[in-house]
This record gives C-alpha cells, structure tokens and sequence, in this order.
C-alpha cells in the first residue's frame, strides 16, 4: 500500500539517533536503512545526482525519510512485509529525469529533452539496465531494440549495424557504414569500411539509438540511424565505487571470468571530479580447428577516464578518454556452431583509442559548444586461405572532428540550432596473400566540411512544433594504392581525388496532444559519400561508387497511457537512391577466390512498422514487448556488367531483399522484484527473448549466382539475483538459453562456407558489489 511518508504496519513511532551528513540521495537511503533498521529498495538511476540535506538528532524513522525525500520528487511505499519501494511521486518526474519511458533525458537533437517530446523514433537503454545485464558487449545488447539487428561482423571484435533493413553492402573494405556511431562526442566510423565497435557496457550513463535518417544535425552516413553509447559524467559531490565478477561455464567450451570495477572521485567539491572505469574478460573458445579444441579463446581489456570541471555557473569541460584491447585467439567462425574443418588459424588483434574534449558555455541567451575528437583504430588479421596460403590484413585507422554549434536557450515559441562540423578521416589496408597477393596498401581519406541548422516554431500553448532543418556537407575523397599490382600504365601509384557535395532537409510536425502523449509526421533525408574502387589485383579499375540517399517519410506516437502502461511506435517508409549493392570478382590465377566490390542499384524502397509497449502488470513485476517490420527491397535489377557474360549477371532481382536484411525481429523482457523473508534482503528474477528473421548473402562466383541464407535466431537471457541492504548482488545467469546460433555472419566472399556464430549456452554467476 502506499503511505505519506509514514510506515503502516509498524509499532508505534519512536525516536531514534540519526548523524546524516549533506550528501548523495543515494547513499543517504543507505545511511537511513542502517540506522532505522528499515529495508528499502530503489534504484540507482532513480536517485543518481540527486542531494539530500543534513539529518543529526533525535527524529522519528518516517520525519527523517521525509526530510530526505523533499523536493526529489520521489516518494515511497510499503509492501505487506514492511519493505519501503522508492518510487516516483504520482504525477510528478523525479528531479534528476529519471523516470518512465516518456520522462527519460535525451541530447539526441544536441539539446537536453524529454525523449517523449522529441518527434524521433528513439530507444533508450538506461546505464542501470546495461549493468544488470550480463552480457558483456553492446552487440548483443542492441539486438534488444525494435528495428535493430547487430552482428558480429566476419573478422571477429567488430559490429554490422541494420536499423530498419539498411546496412553496409558489405563490412570491411566497401564504403563507409549508412549508420553512425558516436562514442559520447566521438564520432567512430571510417572511410572504407562499416564496421562499429563492441564496446563494454558497463557504466554507461545510457545508450541512444535513433532510428530513421539523421543526416541534418549527425550529416553522412547516418541515413538508418544513429548509435549513441554515452558514458556517465563525473559527479562534483560524491565519492562512488561500485564492482562486478563474474564466473561463468561455455557449453562446448571452457571457463569463463571477468571483472569490472567504476570509481568517482570529486576533487575539488562542486569544481572538478574524476571517474574511472576498468573491465577485463578472458573468455574460452568453442569452436574446434583441425590442429586444436576450443581454439577460439579471447582477452579483452576496457579503461576509460572521464574527467569533468565546472570553473564557472556558466562554463563546463568534460575530458574522456577510452582505450580498448581485445585480442582473440581465433575467430568464432566455423562451418557450423562448434567446428572449422577449413581454417588452421585466424587470430585476431584488435583496439581503439578514443579522446573527446566537450567545452560548453552559457551565454544569456544561448550556448555555445565545441566537441573536438580524435579516434585511432587498429586491426590485425591473419586469415588461413588453403590453399592459396595465409592472408595478412592490418587495417589502422584514425579519425580528427571538429564540431562547434550554437543551441538556443531562451524561453519562447522560437528554438533553433546552428553549427559547423570539420572531419578528417584517413584509414589503410595492407594485404598479402601468399603468391596471389604481394604487399600492398591502399589508403582512403576523407576530409569533409558541413554547416548546419534546425528551427522550431511553437503554436498553440506550444501543443504544436513544426520544424524544418538543412545540412550542407561537402567531402573531398582521396584514394592512393601502392604495390606491384596497382598502377598506371606510366608506372607511377593509382591515385583518385572525387569531391561530393549534398544538401540534406528534414521536416517535421508535432503534436503534444496531451502532457503524456506526443504524435509527429516527419520527412528526413540522409546522405552517403561514394568512394573510389581503384583496381583490384591487376583487373581494370573499377568505377567509382556514386553516393546514395535515402529518403524517410514517417508517422509516429509516444507517450504513457496510464501510470502503468506506456507506448512508442512508428510507421514510415524509405526510398533508398542508388544504394550500393555487393559484388564479387574473381581473382585472377585462382579457381575459386574472390573479392568484393560495390556497385550502384538503381533503388531500394518499401514500408515498416515498430512498436514497443512497457508496462507495470502488478507492483513489482515490470514488462516489455517490441515487433518491427520492414518491406525493403530491391525496385529494379540490378546486373553485375563486369562478368564476362554479354549482358551481364542479374545478382538481385526486382523485389528481393538487401543482403544483411533481416525483415521482422520481435523481443521480450521481464523483471520481477519482491521481498524475501530474510531480513534486508530481495529476489529479483529477469528474463528476455529476441527474434530475428533470417538473413541472405548474395554472391556471383564467375557463373552462378549463390545464395546464402542464414536462418532465424531466438537468443534469450534468465537470471536470478540476490540483493542485499548492504549493496552487494549476487546473480545467477543462464545466456543463450536455447543455444542459439545467433544470427550468423554470413562469411566474406571467398571459397567457404560458413559463418561468425554467437557464444553458445553460458551458465554463472556474477557478483556486485556498490558502495
């Protein structure tokens, strides 16, 4: 039942001693449980940066828990067994956002709002759910989003992203990712390659993935969507230190063990704090080789510093730095789940450092920001090709942005943004392949240049916005191949310079129609640059790969029906504009060895829906469900002219869908939390699923068309936890419950078969303690 800050069902009110000191909500709770022998539960992201004041002297256990909770907009209630539940007060948003689906805080449109205003089709995973997850990686745990599939991509350590059923034509070395991906304010993509980092979870402050084209304020390659792992900031006021271990068992495999650990430190009190992160795995492999069991080991390594000052009300820095290692003894990839009768070895080194410098000022009448980012990528990759010999791949990368724009801030019907943005891109690929492939480099640069803006206009009591945003973007591509195959008739390197320019629009209209509902009707386009293909292995050069667009068109409505029923769903449909479509040749002097390209169809377009409902189904017991569809397909032929065959090949016909697009996925997920009998102590039980429908790779191999399809995957998680009042949990989990392939990376074209497979079955136990 709930109670006015006064405990029903307890004796008579009785003084008690309490010494509180002026610190965090969240420890403050913690404080008062210890000295009133009273057990609460409530969440971190609940309290996170709130304050509570000094409480010394001698006060009844429900006037101190009052005193706490003033002005948080929280308030509590208590189960038949006397356990207090903080929650939100009826009617009201906790005073740090943290909330329901419709109060959450977002900066997707570089503004902080309430992401149930903002007229995008948005998912939101709390940096609370990602640690109680046990999923180490975001790959997996993107899969979660409707709409959103995330695989790892063929060389292991990496990610292909599909928002919508757009992706990459292929994921390495065929053109940049149609969707973005921003490490806080670092931007983390390349020039000729679409693969995305894996990067550990834990403590985040939330992840954002924006669906739908984004090119006005995140320019090209965002034309699916946007991905946004931000991590937590530092607090001024309160030393934090929490720490996680885990154990875990691999069917068909080995033993598993990690940990992480998270410590904030305020040095100099409302001025300058610092907060650390460390993570380290050693996981076992699964997948047999030929020449040894289990063969595809990994050890990963996560650091991250986040470093933020407040000199003035006005001024704020933040400094973040990541640095990330993971080095794996083979690829997961096989012929099937648990065996690789082809490959002998494929170990795999790979990182990535980040360092974002976020300068923010407050002027009167708006601000000011200055993003500055710097991102260096390193891959290397020995792939056993029999019987041609062993593939040497190292592929570094690094990326410098520049981004300085100006947000509104004035009260009115007017709100707008403006801003520059400067990147510099430039990533190599360095091959050898026994006697088919001698040494060679090819190098890819971008530098590119955009100026953007976005306005809004309020009417009505500012129940209606109606917004209109334009992105102008020019970029320079240069591509210089060096090696014994890759030159010009007068001997000297092959050398292209193409230059693209494009003007992205957006248009929406919102309708608040009640302070907890919002419908829009949006149209947004997004661009990508093209890239030159320069030659492959002696062939004539290949053409250059235009840009393509996408055009977005879109309904939408979010909200909470009632305080235990809230609900996000969307209908659009995309016109995709001579996207770039997969190829394959056939090397020279091989049989049956070949290498990708990219050519242009004319379009792919088509409908889709998602939709998630979240609802509290009775105190204690939180659901969700999501379902997502898309229609996108292929409007025209598209041939492959480069066959030898007079008329070309037709690789995809009319109406069939992109290869690495899966056309429905579909999820649950449950979270239980009550009191045990033990004093001081709850249960909570979790449980999700996922679905996602098959996928299919298409390849030309000299005089066939071969079709791969890999099938539908179902992977769900089960856990069990133990909390104590003393801020440890104990979780007993099972990932992967039905074995699960996972949704297989189709494998780089060449001469096998086979795929990149999801960690099978794993059962342990994972330990946490918060301080």
């Amino acid at each position: 039942m709930a109670f006015a800050l006064s405990v029903a069902g307890t004796a008579a009110a009785q003084d008690l001693v309490f010494n509180i000191p002026a610190e965090s909500l969240s420890k403050a709770l913690r404080d008062y449980g210890r000295a009133s022998g009273r057990q609460l539960i409530f969440t971190e992201d609940l309290v996170r940066g709130l304050k509570a004041p000094a409480v010394r002297g001698s006060f009844t256990a429900e006037q101190v828990l009052a005193r706490l909770l003033q002005g948080s907009g929280l308030t509590a209630q208590v189960s038949d067994k006397g356990v207090i539940m903080i929650v939100r007060a009826p009617g009201r948003s906790a005073a740090n956002g943290a909330a329901a689906l419709d109060e959450v805080v977002v900066t997707a449109q570089k503004r902080a709002e309430n992401v149930g205003k903002v007229p995008i089709s948005i998912a939101v995973l709390s940096g609370r759910r990602l640690d109680s997850v046990t999923l180490q990686g975001t790959t997996s745990i993107l899969n979660q989003v409707p709409g959103v599939t995330a695989a790892p991509a063929q060389f292991g350590g990496s990610t292909q992203i599909t928002i919508r059923g757009v992706t990459a034509a292929t994921p390495t070395y065929d053109g940049a990712s149609p969707t973005a991906y921003y490490i806080d304010s670092v931007p983390f993509g390349f020039v000729s390659s679409a693969i995305a980092p894996d990067p550990n979870a834990y403590d985040l402050e939330r992840v954002e993935v924006l669906r739908g084209p984004q090119g006005t304020l995140y320019g090209a390659s965002s034309e699916g969507g946007v991905v946004r792992i931000l991590t937590h900031d530092a607090d001024f006021n309160v030393f934090e230190a929490k720490a996680r271990t885990s154990v875990s068992s691999t069917e068909f495999g080995g033993t598993n063990g990690g940990f992480d650990a998270a410590v904030n430190v305020p040095l100099i009190q409302d001025k300058l704090a610092a907060r650390f992160v460390v993570g380290y795995a050693s996981d076992s492999g699964w997948i047999d080789r030929t020449n040894r069991r289990d063969a595809n080991g990994d050890h990963l390594l996560n650091l991250r510093l986040k470093l933020n000052a407040q000199p003035t009300d006005r001024l704020s820095i933040a400094l973040s730095l990541w640095h990330s290692q993971s080095n794996y003894a083979e690829v997961p990839r096989g012929d099937s789940t648990t065996f690789d009768n082809e490959h002998a070895g494929d170990p795999l080194r790979t990182g990535f450092d980040t360092a974002g410098l976020k300068i923010s000022y407050a002027f009167p009448w708006f601000s000011l920001t200055s993003a500055t980012s710097f991102l260096t990528y390193r891959d290397k990759f020995f792939q056993d090709v029999p019987p041609y010999g062993d593939l040497y791949t190292t592929f570094p990368a690094k990326t410098l942005s520049q981004e300085l724009y100006l947000n509104s801030s004035t009260p009115g019907p007017w709100r707008w943004t403006a801003g520059l943005a400067y990147r510099d891109s430039t990533d190599k690929t360095n091959q050898t392949l026994g006697t088919i492939e001698p040494p060679d480099t090819t190098s890819a640069e971008s530098r590119s240049f955009a100026v953007f803006g976005q306005l809004t206009r309020l009417f009505l009591d500012d129940k209606v916005e109606l917004t209109g945003g334009l992105r102008y973007f020019v970029d320079n591509v240069i591509q210089l191949e060096l090696g014994p195959n890759y030159v010009n008739s007068d001997g000297k390197p092959t050398n292209t310079n193409v230059t693209y320019r494009h003007l992205s629009p957006k248009l929406s209209l919102t309708w608040h129609v009640t302070d907890d509902v919002t419908t829009y009707a949006s149209y947004s386009e997004g661009f990508r640059s093209g890239f030159t293909q320069g030659t492959l292995l002696g062939v004539a050069a290949l053409p250059a790969a235009r840009p393509d667009t996408l055009d977005n068109y879109e309904v939408g409505a979010k909200g909470r029906i009632t305080s235990r029923l809230s609900f996000d769903a969307a209908a659009y449909y995309i016109h995709w504009a001579d996207v770039q479509s997969p190829i394959t040749l056939l090397v020279p002097g091989t049989t049956n060895l070949y290498d990708a390209a990219v050519l242009n169809g004319k379009s792919a377009s088509g409908p889709g829906v998602e939709a998630e409902l979240k609802f509290l189904v009775f105190t204690g017991l939180n659901a969700s469900l999501n379902y997502a569809w898309n229609n996108l397909t292929e409007d025209a032929n598209v041939v492959d002219t480069s066959s030898t065959f007079p008329n070309g090949v037709v690789v995809f016909a009319k109406g069939s869908r992109l290869d690495y697009s899966p056309q429905m996925s579909a999820g649950f997920s449950l979270d239980y939390v009550t009191s045990l009998p033990l004093d001081g102590y709850s249960l909570r039980l979790a449980g999700s699923g996922n679905y996602i429908s098959s996928e299919r790779l298409v390849r030309f191999r000299g005089s066939y068309v071969e079709i791969t399809t890999a099938p539908p995957s179902f992977e769900s998680q089960i856990s069990a936890a133990l909390v104590s009042k003393d801020n440890w949990t104990a979780t007993l989990f099972v990932n992967n419950v039905g074995r699960s392939a996972g949704q297989p990376f189709l494998d780089h074209p060449g001469p096998f078969v086979g795929g990149v497979f999801e960690r099978p079955r794993t059962v342990g136990l994972q330990l946490e303690y918060h301080y």
